[in-house]
């Protein structure tokens, strides 16, 4: 028994390698997936077999009674922390605790299962005219519960999360964006533009859950026009915009952005397709939003257990997958170019980093350096100035401290990257803003 306990121990770290070596440009493609996802575990599991054949019974026994208490706190560490980070979801808490999702009022508001993809898949056909590029105009759109109290805000005339008076006076900056630029869980005045907007921008921010950079390319074809801002700022998140952009080559009306099919689109879709809207968000809210099944699938919550990657995390020990390069990222960014340079305004592309490489007892900077320089360079092969949040935060004290505890950007995190953001930018807006680029701070007539 004690030598079948020691092989299946074993076994799990086998499992490993031949996941990693199953996909190996994700896992085994650099010195530090190699090390952590390849050799690492292939000694352990080699050690461990020889030791179940070379070993006497009772240093076998002992060894097993080891092995297996070892790896089962692993796990129940893992199952614990694995429950913590579904607390933490603000789409997943709620229904695990069997409450309501929001009060009757954000019933059409986008809720926060769900994303504005999603909501045109649903309504298609998606005619680059009629997309719903924000969600339902002067809606309450509830965002999670904080501290017992709603997180929401109520959505401008172009359905973003803007007060409705930006549009009374020329735009600085439009920002593009997911989740961390419409501010998940951030109350009015915290979250990442009001933070710019605060310094004295007039900042219109077009941010909404779940985007990706082609949806965002579109967003910028359909409402760049019409604002004409001085600055466009395309925010690519590091923790799943790759993956986002990967999964949209199969969506042709997403694709439609690289021919510039948005272009001299309204920047609302016709009254028809608004109420169609509304009622497809009305039946989410009535359906209570996506299942839990869905939900925790989305999280990859099971496959995640059985890698131990909240323990690998809290250790500094798990590098994502490395990702490859994407050839139609660089087409967005020429796109995105093109379209503001057609009205005088300039592209500034800028790296938000995932909390994920900033926790741990270890820190491997390298290992997450592959991504931003992708975006680096594709921003740099167009001319466009590139800012990257990773150096700038990990420079920080408490790097940690700059992520809520949903891992999206904290109070902090939004103040320490608008006001890094703006001393970049201080030269280019210093013709419409008296920034100070020492600083960041503005000075009010």
């Amino acid at each position: 028994m004690s030598r079948i306990i020691v092989l299946a121990v074993a076994g799990y770290f086998a499992g490993i390698v031949a996941y990693a070596l199953s996909d190996a440009p994700a896992y085994a493609s650099d010195g530090y997936r190699l090390a952590r996802y390849v050799i690492a575990p292939g000694m352990i599991a080699l050690g461990l077999a020889a030791c179940a054949f070379l070993l006497s019974r009772t240093a076998r026994m002992y060894l097993a009674l080891n092995a297996a208490a070892i790896l089962g706190a692993l796990f129940c560490f893992e199952a614990y922390m694995t429950w913590q980070l579904i607390q933490k979801s603000p789409g997943i808490s709620q229904r695990v605790a069997g409450t309501s999702l929001a009060a009757e009022r954000f019933v059409a508001g986008l809720p926060p299962a769900h994303t504005l993809k999603q909501l045109n898949r649903e309504l298609g056909p998606n005619d680059p005219g009629e997309i719903m590029i924000g969600g339902v105009p002067g809606t309450d759109v509830y965002l999670c519960h904080k501290d017992g109290a709603e997180v929401a805000y109520t959505s401008d005339r172009y359905g973003f999360r803007n007060p409705d008076t930006v549009y009374d006076r020329p735009v600085d900056v439009l920002l593009l964006g997911d989740s961390f630029a419409e501010g998940i869980c951030l109350p009015e005045g915290e979250h990442f533009a009001a933070r710019l907007a605060a310094q004295g921008a007039n900042v219109v921010n077009t941010g909404t859950r779940g985007a990706g950079p082609l949806f965002e390319l579109a967003v910028l074809q359909r409402a760049g026009p019409a604002l004409r801002p001085r600055i466009t700022l395309f925010l690519v998140f590091g923790g799943n915009d790759w993956e986002n952009l990967r999964a949209s080559l199969s969506e042709p009306w997403l694709m439609a952005a690289l021919d510039d099919a948005y272009l001299d689109q309204p920047l609302l879709p016709s009254p028809g397709r608004l109420q169609r809207a509304g009622d497809v968000i009305a039946g989410w809210h009535g359906a209570d939003g996506a299942s839990l099944r869905e939900l925790l699938g989305r999280q990859r919550v099971v496959r995640n257990f059985f890698a131990l990657t909240q323990t690998a995390l809290t250790l500094g020990l798990h590098f994502p997958a490395a990702e490859q390069p994407i050839p139609e990222f660089e087409a967005a960014l020429q796109r995105a170019q093109a379209a503001t340079q057609a009205w005088g305004g300039s592209l500034v592309v800028a790296y938000l980093p995932p909390v994920d490489q900033f926790r741990g007892l270890m820190a491997f900077p390298g290992a997450h350096a592959r991504l931003p320089g992708f975006v680096e360079t594709a921003a740099g092969s167009i001319g466009a100035q590139y800012i990257d949040l990773s150096i700038h935060f990990r420079a920080h004290e408490t790097p940690s401290a700059l992520y809520a505890r949903d891992s999206h950007l904290s109070a902090l995190g939004a103040e320490v990257a608008a006001s890094h953001i703006l001393n970049v930018l201080a030269g280019s807006m210093s013709a419409s803003l008296p920034l100070q680029a020492e600083t960041g701070e503005t000075q009010r007539p």
